[in-house]
């Protein structure tokens, strides 16, 4: 129950970075669990009608490299549930998440991969284009800075991620999330051909902090702790081979 939907994402990922064999072993355990408990109505059993474990990643990226039906089939299956699911746009009320906006978007992503079918990505097309309306017409008036600015109360939780200008953060220290922030750091780092010095050294004063928190506690933490982890070492790997003196 504690993101198991999420580990076969994240272990597939470092096999195909790292071609570690144990890892897509891992893989492979952790999705055959995933397709044993995913439901009829689409949903994974252990948390039902909870989009938050409804992933359709780690089932894609096993079929690609396995040809194995029933983990397309379990990406298909995901879209019984993401159809039932209605807030895809913010609309400066209700509860809405950028987890629930990813993920939607992916499975429906993922379902378009692998069967080609032009109806799936128009049906993907929504989720981007919610957030999208968030970057360039700010519900709140602000100017459009890029920020998927929305209330805290659409969520239920204390915080959100925002931009300067639209205030300070409460408590802004939250180590569990340093890796996700770190992620997007080492992207930029790559996509900058290892010249932006200023991002990775950002990347670096994350780590500290990071490392001494608890991995595994909760344990619904494994998707914010490793779930970019694979792809992350990755990019700073291949920005340290590009980079100039």
């Amino acid at each position: 129950m504690h993101r198991t939907c999420d580990r076969p994402a994240t272990y597939a990922k470092i096999y195909v970075r790292h071609g570690q064999p144990e890892q897509l072993q891992a893989a492979l355990k952790s999705a055959d669990f995933y397709v044993q408990h995913l439901g009829e109505d689409g949903f994974f059993t252990l948390k039902p009608g909870d989009h938050k474990y409804v992933y359709a990643t780690g089932a894609a990226i096993l079929y690609l490299l396995t040809g194995d039906e029933r983990y397309r089939q379990a990406v298909l299956q995901s879209l019984i549930s993401w159809s039932k699911w209605q807030r895809v746009a913010y609309v400066g009320e209700g509860f809405w998440t950028e987890r629930h906006t990813a993920f939607g978007m992916a499975a429906y992503l993922h379902v378009y991969e692998l069967t080609g079918d032009r109806t799936w990505l128009e049906a993907a097309q929504p989720f981007f284009d919610g957030v999208y309306r968030l970057q360039v017409k700010p519900l709140d008036g602000g100017p459009a800075d890029g920020a998927w600015s929305h209330r805290r109360e659409s969520r239920g939780w204390q915080w959100l991620a925002n931009s300067p200008g639209r205030g300070a953060s409460v408590n802004a220290e939250n180590p569990p999330h340093h890796m996700e922030a770190c992620y997007i750091l080492a992207m930029g780092y790559y996509l900058s051909g290892g010249w932006d010095k200023g991002l990775y050294e950002t990347l670096q004063g994350l780590w500290p902090v990071l490392l001494t928190d608890g991995a595994n506690v909760p344990p619904r933490k494994f998707s914010w702790r490793f779930r970019e982890t694979s792809m992350l070492i990755w990019f700073l790997q291949q920005a340290g081979k590009d980079a100039r003196p």
